[in-house]
């Protein structure tokens, strides 16, 4: 106990993903009302390597499962796991192996059973039952399909619903129950199996709401009018089931809740002294009745008006960081080593982040390599390199800041306050440096990743200041990644979100440099104003999908006319610019281009429908008096001729499948 409080750690999967965010959230709201220290370890997930090797940007994911080595701890007089989570791809016995590992700190599991050990769980039992039976009674539905998955939990939902369906005198199909390894909304592969194969289900129940939204795009694809033909079960209740279209009926499991609970249960063990007792504390569960069983829905304004509030909201967030991460990009950059290569103090300095006041920078001696699938030699020791107090940032004496890994959450540079701290790991590729202890705002916890990449690159800048000579390659690799982060960051205002292409403002802004740049006066260039023919008609006849398809199909025609040689950017709903250097090219060479593409697409998209654009193109030179303006008026007098030669939209068949 620290200064008269519990310290208790948490252990959760990645803070960017709903459930191990929201646990955290409730955590935080039970730490306070027990007034009690909090530390959270959001690792990634074990057993992952595979994907790793697919996918290059998760390949140094496994680094962030090192943070729970330091959760056993006997500063910590507790720690909670989110062993569900964490090892959804792991083994019986690997989950046992990681709960088992810890030596020095008690350990409290959240929706795990595993004997020995003390559990914090929802008893799915009544709100899944009441919620099938539902399907059952009210609906009639006899023909009910599952999407679960391998984990612990949905081991649990999916007994569950075969229960209650030999309860109501329904036989189970297990053809009717497919698993799939996601457990989220990247699930379609596996539902498109189970509707192949039973294309007479009545219904489909969920493991969690993001599977349910997986299911929601597969029927919506087949043309399932959900609530109506088919009915769709989730669980968890998330914030975003309300939103789709229709509302998702679900299972009320306030994952929030549950890591209140949590924290709450553990401060009572350890006041009565029970913590090495194991028990099981359940919390109820309760069926969420909406439109995707109960009915037909229709769009409420209200509801679209909240979903635009929320994504504002987090849009504003991003815009917010990224402006400061320019800051903190520019605070680094700008700094010497003149206060001394190991001087810390210039890294804290930097992240001047809004309502965030707590850091403490642990680094080992020297950074420790950790390669994939091999054993981690963790370090004995770390040294508490620079702490920030607000506005205060100091380095404590050398000879007090070695301390072993036991003391990182009892030492005597923390302050008297209860804090709440996420425990960052600093790395950068194959070197772990140590970690930072900081305490990030809840509505920061979707984007903590840009403190851990930002900390891992700041703390290895100042390691290179120790072996420039011989490193100075390297430096100019992580200033080049800043760059890459910076810009990465930026795409929020630069880019459509549909297409993927620039929007109105990050092509206007690259076009003006491409034109004011004197390295290309002189040099003539091709310019397109392109209009999506028929948007509104593809809307109306077929849906928004149907439309999104068109929109794209016409960026990816111009994008591939210019083949790298310009800009592609979507200025308005369906009107679209492109401009490139003509390289001995005329205007139809590139407009003939576009049509052409989009003629081979219709005859292979298998759409009902054709894909066409109009185009008014133009060559020009660019000069000092070239103006955008200019090139969008002339051009647009073009695009209306072309509007005139437009063939009409025709509505085909198109041969079923399956």
């Amino acid at each position: 106990m620290y200064k008269g409080r519990y310290n208790i750690g948490l252990v959760a999967g990645n803070l960017v993903d709903d459930y191990p965010r929201d646990i955290c959230k409730g955590a935080l709201k039970g730490a306070k009302l027990a007034d009690c220290n909090l530390f959270i370890f959001p690792v990634k997930y074990f057993d992952c390597e595979e994907a790793a090797f697919i996918n290059k940007e998760m390949r140094y994911e496994y680094q962030y499962n090192d943070l729970i080595r330091y959760a056993d701890s006997k500063s910590l007089d507790a720690v909670l796991i989110c062993l569900g989570n964490i090892c959804y791809k792991s083994t019986p016995e690997r989950r046992r192996e990681i709960i088992d590992s810890f030596k020095n700190t008690p350990v409290v599991l959240i929706s795990s059973d595993e004997e020995g050990y003390s559990n914090i769980k929802y008893d799915s039992v009544t709100g899944m039952r009441q919620g099938i039976e539902y399907m059952i009674k009210q609906k009639g539905c006899k023909r009910i399909g599952m999407v679960t998955a391998y984990n612990q939990e949905a081991v649990e939902r999916t007994e569950i619903f075969r229960q209650t369906l030999r309860d109501n005198g329904i036989e189970v199909l297990e053809k009717r129950i497919i698993a799939d390894k996601s457990c989220s909304s990247l699930c379609e592969n596996s539902v498109e199996i189970l509707i192949s194969e039973n294309p007479d289900l009545d219904g489909i129940v969920c493991v969690n709401d993001s599977v349910a939204m997986g299911v929601y795009n597969v029927l919506k694809r087949h043309n399932y009018k959900i609530g109506e033909e088919i009915f769709v079960l989730g669980f968890d209740n998330i914030r975003e089931a309300s939103h789709l279209v229709p509302p998702l009926a679900s299972v009320a499991a306030d994952v929030s809740k549950l890591g209140e609970r949590a924290v709450l249960e553990v401060a009572d063990m350890l006041d009565k002294h029970t913590i090495k007792t194991p028990r099981v504390v359940k919390m109820d569960t309760q069926f969420v009745p909406r439109q995707s069983v109960t009915g037909r829905f229709e769009e409420d304004k209200k509801t679209l008006i909240e979903i635009s509030n929320d994504y504002r909201k987090k849009l504003d967030l991003v815009i917010e960081l990224n402006h400061t991460m320019n800051g903190i990009y520019r605070e680094l950059l700008m700094t010497d080593d003149g206060g001394g290569a190991e001087d810390y103090r210039s890294v804290l300095k930097a992240y001047n982040i809004a309502n965030m006041n707590d850091y403490y920078l642990f680094l080992f001696k020297d950074p420790s390599r950790h390669i994939i699938r091999e054993y981690w030699d963790m370090p004995p020791e770390i040294y508490l390199r620079a702490y920030r107090n607000g506005e205060t940032v100091q380095e404590p004496p050398r000879t007090e800041q070695c301390m072993s890994l036991g003391d990182l959450f009892d030492n005597r540079f923390m302050t008297g306050e209860r804090k709440s701290y996420v425990v960052v790991d600093v790395y950068s590729r194959e070197m772990q440096f140590g970690v930072l202890m900081c305490d990030i705002p809840k509505e920061y916890y979707s984007h903590y990743e840009m403190f851990t990449f930002q900390i891992g690159i700041a703390v290895k800048m100042r390691y290179l200041f120790q072996i420039q000579h011989r490193l100075m390659e390297e430096k100019d690799a992580i200033v080049q990644r800043l760059r890459i982060e910076n810009h990465m960051l930026d795409d929020v205002s630069s880019k459509d979100e549909l297409t993927g292409i620039l929007n109105r403002h990050g092509l206007i802004r690259n076009l003006e440099a491409m034109i004011k740049d004197s390295n290309n006066i002189d040099k003539e260039c091709i310019f397109m104003y392109s209009d999506l023919n028929y948007l509104k008609l593809i809307n109306d006849n077929f849906g928004h999908e149907e439309g999104d398809f068109a929109l794209k199909s016409v960026a990816n025609a111009l994008e591939a006319a210019l083949d790298g040689r310009g800009y592609v950017g979507r200025i308005g709903g369906d009107e679209f610019v492109a401009c490139a250097f003509a390289e001995g090219k005329d205007e139809d060479y590139y407009s003939d281009a576009v049509k052409s593409y989009l003629l081979r697409l219709n005859e292979k998209s298998g759409k009902p429908y054709n894909v066409c654009t109009s185009i008014g193109a133009l060559k020009f030179t660019i000069s000092e008096n070239t103006s955008i303006e200019n090139l969008l008026v002339t051009s647009d007098d073009r695009l209306y001729e072309d509007k005139h030669r437009k063939p009409p939209f025709v509505v085909r068949e198109v041969p079923k499948t399956g």
